[in-house]
């Protein structure tokens, strides 16, 4: 029976240490890595916020001035190829000071390709203009775990697990009598670009899409590397989210 005991230990030990080991190691690798919002002095690129709020989904139809959508898929962000700059609608909900239920407030962002507001206009007042709906390169499909793309999940660290959700009573009474087993932590990302690879990482949970957007525009519209993120889910660290232009630095 003590010997039992001794393997069973040896055997613990063995798989804490492994499990340590990878927890040094791992943290080490990735301990350079920085939030999106802290890369503003990226070697090659030029990171801005544009905005923090989030985005309302558009088609072309709302931007287009033949009054057909002739801007392919939908999506978030409608580039202006006339006067080369950028329109997004964000959403918000605000507090009444009577103290009944929030209400939503849209408003129109124009942004030019610096990452500068050009004017903030209400929702009813935005007008036809020819140019294109930029489309994400993330589908609904989309595998983060696939290195042979252009913006994966690097590592996953599990941080914190929902333990309650083992619990076999947990459910009962409920409709489907489901819980969710959820792991938080912290992703970290790679994205590679013309130069080199940006890299990021963000607080998050393991969950299987994640509520991101990228967006290259395409080089007949700029004549340097210019990328949006937009990072917007209940799931994410409600600092990080929101809008990032990504431009290369032209060279000294």
């Amino acid at each position: 029976m003590k010997i039992y005991f001794i393997i069973l230990a040896t055997i613990f030990l063995i798989i804490m240490g492994i499990y340590f080991s990878r927890y040094i190691g791992y943290k080490s690798v990735y301990r350079s890595y920085q939030t999106i919002s802290e890369l503003k002095d990226h070697e090659s690129y030029t990171i801005k916020k544009l905005t923090g709020k989030e985005l309302y989904y558009q088609s072309g139809l709302r931007f287009a001035d033949t009054g057909k959508d002739d801007s392919g898929s939908p999506g978030y962000i409608y580039y202006d190829t006339l006067q080369h700059n950028l329109w997004v609608e964000t959403t918000e909900r605000l507090d009444r000071k009577d103290g009944h239920l929030p209400y939503p407030f849209e408003e129109w962002l124009n942004i030019d390709l610096n990452g500068n507001t050009i004017a903030v206009k209400p929702d009813s007042s935005m007008l036809k203009a020819p140019g294109v709906v930029l489309k994400s390169d993330i589908s609904n499909t989309y595998k983060w775990d696939d290195l042979k793309t252009q913006f994966y999940l690097e590592f996953f660290f599990k941080e914190k697990f929902n333990w309650s959700s083992l619990n076999p009573f947990k459910g009962i009474g409920s409709l489907n009598g489901a819980s969710s087993h959820t792991w938080k932590g912290m992703a970290y990302f790679k994205l590679l670009m013309q130069k080199n690879a940006i890299h990021f990482r963000i607080n998050t949970a393991n969950i299987t899409n994640y509520q991101m957007e990228l967006y290259r525009l395409p080089p007949q519209y700029t004549d340097r590397e210019t990328v949006l993120l937009y990072i917007h889910d209940k799931y994410f660290d409600k600092k990080e989210t929101g809008l990032y232009l990504i431009t290369g630095k032209s060279k000294n």
